[in-house]
């Protein structure tokens, strides 16, 4: 005999009595005589909470109720997909209007979250949520706070593949996760790795300043100087072809070619397109006349590390490395060969100088110490980027390198292993040795192993995701400052790029222009409107922490209000240094649209729960008869 527990044996009573109930005309009048029998013998049992005379009641009644069980064979299919579908649409509730868990995919925002980290979500932070649809059916701006982190849906932003299936069954939007860095009205410019901003108010914007977390992060206003490229046939009369540039989803420049082959540059000054006049940045001006005005685009140089067999011109100075920066871009305005397709299918028209820097051991150090890179595997001395969503189709030779997963973080080297759990990798690994080459190789090749970022090759031309910026007169690279604005190195540097701005006319330099304030220290709000980016009504800019490796509202454009979801509750995994509370903008719990929701789920439960023992209360024979 069976020996269930009293809640058990509760629970099946009722489960055969309703089955009693549903199939007592079928039943014969012995059948049902003894039923019922056992049925009062069953309530006075568990009444007196005699646990072994209330099992010996049920295994009489199963005995019975089995003889007579003939089922039909759809009633089990119909039993069980009664089952899932009541908890396919409490999961989908639950999950779109309270809380989900959520697995990071990608490495967007490193450091606050890398790859395969488990995190649970809130999602009552802003509102109340619409489940399965990009909306809200409350929903509180001031309750958005910049410096937190959000999750959202992809509906109607402009990249590509934002659909997918919840739970496989139901269409849906993608759904992402970054740093919540503009709101409706606010005026952005980037400079420093810094952002400074006005709300729609002009008062200033002091989480950008003196941001509400503990660990620094940079940002950078673009991923690459192109933005986002789109060519086509020109609707305006009197040119054939037309690129357009387009950072946050805005354009910034045109290219259009003439039938004559005349190709003018343009730029948008925030009224109408006028001609890029590059030279205008070697003197103040009040309006954007250049390319490189918009965000403060000027502010910042893309870089890549050479040999000294890389360089075109034998150095001044020998160094172990280089540091090359390609900065200043513009629109040119030229005659070119229409015949020869260089508008139509060049990959970039934009004009970019370049300047180089000598890298000793000391500043080699300093940039091995804020070296960081993507997880990348390597496997048969062939390293390719670590995705959850697949591989990028791109590697390159690691010769000497041990099979693995690996990645840095401000110069400490992890092994990967199971489910993200990082290990330091012993202070003699391969990937920590000291050539100039290994260097190279993780800077250059660190966030994409892709061999057109490798200067030595005849398709390397271009520059990988590395960055660098001035910040009061000191270099930074990758987020570290590499020289002080003392450093003779710099010093020479900065002499050099003055001289050679008064011998070549058309050159651009790439120097400190500094912070858009005032000489009394205060913000310079007419730049920051003139030269930044104002968010529009109900739109939100979203900024990946690593602002090397994503994208975000610098290529999509702004956030729609509608699509905003939630906000990360906690991390669950893995159990290391990121465990628990993000780093973020500390958001309020006892709001309206938390206590309602949750209020409103507690009572469902708390109804459900009362509901099912009133229905189970004792005496269930006795008050039926």
């Amino acid at each position: 005999m069976k020996n269930y527990s009293l809640k058990k044996v509760h629970n099946l009573y009722y489960s055969h009595f309703k089955w009693y109930q549903k199939r007592k005309e079928k039943l014969s009048s012995r059948d049902c005589e003894q039923l019922e029998k056992v049925f009062s013998a069953m309530e006075e049992a568990l009444a007196a909470k005699d646990r072994k005379k209330a099992n010996a009641a049920l295994a009489q009644i199963e005995l019975i109720t089995d003889d007579h069980e003939e089922k039909r064979w759809w009633d089990y299919p119909l039993e069980l997909a009664g089952t899932l579908l009541f908890a396919l649409v409490f999961a989908v509730v639950i999950r779109q209007m309270v809380f989900e868990p959520y697995q990071i995919p990608s490495g967007s925002m490193r450091p606050s979250f890398e790859e395969k980290d488990h995190l649970v979500v809130s999602k009552t932070t802003f509102g109340i949520n619409i489940p399965l649809t990009s909306g809200h059916l409350y929903f509180d701006p001031s309750l958005v706070e910049r410096g937190g982190v959000i999750t959202f849906s992809g509906k109607d932003l402009d990249m590509a593949d934002i659909y997918d299936r919840y739970f496989w069954l139901f269409p849906a939007y993608k759904r992402f996760i970054k740093r919540l860095m503009g709101k409706p009205g606010d005026s952005l410019y980037f400079y420093g790795g810094m952002i400074y901003g006005v709300d729609k108010e002009g008062n200033p914007i002091k989480e950008y300043l003196e941001p509400p977390y503990s660990a620094p992060l940079m940002h950078v206003p673009f991923l690459s100087f192109e933005g986002r490229v789109s060519r086509g046939s020109s609707m305006r009369p009197g040119f054939a072809y037309e690129t357009l540039y387009k950072h946050i989803n805005r354009p910034v420049g045109r290219l259009s070619l003439a039938p004559s082959g005349l190709m003018i540059g343009e730029v948008f000054n925030g009224e109408r397109w006028v001609k890029d006049n590059p030279l205008a940045n070697k003197q103040p001006h009040d309006s954007i006349e250049t390319y490189g005005d918009f965000l403060g685009i000027k502010n910042f140089a893309m870089a890549r590390v050479l040999s000294k067999s890389d360089l075109k011109e034998a150095p001044k100075v020998d160094a172990p490395l280089y540091l090359e920066l390609a900065h200043n871009p513009y629109l040119p305005s030229k005659s070119i060969d229409a015949l020869n397709g260089e508008f139509r299918y060049s990959p970039n028209q934009l004009t970019i100088f370049t300047s180089v820097i000598p890298l000793n051991q000391q500043a080699m150090e300093r940039i091995r110490q804020t070296l960081y890179t993507a997880r990348f595997t390597v496997d048969k001395e062939r390293a390719f980027r670590f995705d959850l969503d697949g591989s990028t189709g791109h590697e390159i030779k690691m010769p000497g390198i041990p099979d693995g997963t690996y990645e840095f973080y401000y110069g400490k080297g992890y092994s990967v292993g199971f489910g993200g759990y990082l290990s330091p990798l012993p202070e003699d690994h391969p990937l920590y040795s000291q050539s100039p080459s290994m260097l190279k190789a993780l800077f250059n090749f660190g966030l994409e192993p892709y061999d057109v970022y490798d200067p030595s090759s005849r398709f390397g031309g271009q520059f990988p995701n590395r960055y660098a910026f001035y910040r009061d007169g000191d270099l930074y690279v990758m987020d570290g400052k590499i020289f002080n604005k003392e450093d003779p190195t710099l010093v020479a540097f900065v002499e050099n790029e003055k001289l050679k701005s008064e011998k070549e006319l058309d050159y651009l330099p790439f120097l400190d222009e500094g912070a858009p304030v005032k000489a009394d220290g205060s913000l310079d709000i007419e730049k920051i409107k003139t030269f930044g980016y104002t968010l529009p009504e109900k739109s939100y800019l979203a900024l990946g922490d690593n602002y090397a490796m994503s994208g975000d509202s610098r290529t999509f454009g702004p956030v729609p209000q509608d699509n905003l979801e939630g906000t990360p509750l906690v991390i669950l995994w893995p159990p290391q240094e990121r465990f628990g509370t993000p780093q973020q903008t500390s958001y309020q719990y006892f709001t309206f649209p938390t206590l309602f929701t949750w209020g409103l789920f507690f009572l469902g439960i708390t109804i459900a729960t009362a509901w099912g023992r009133r229905k189970k209360r004792l005496p269930l024979f006795k008050k039926s008869s």
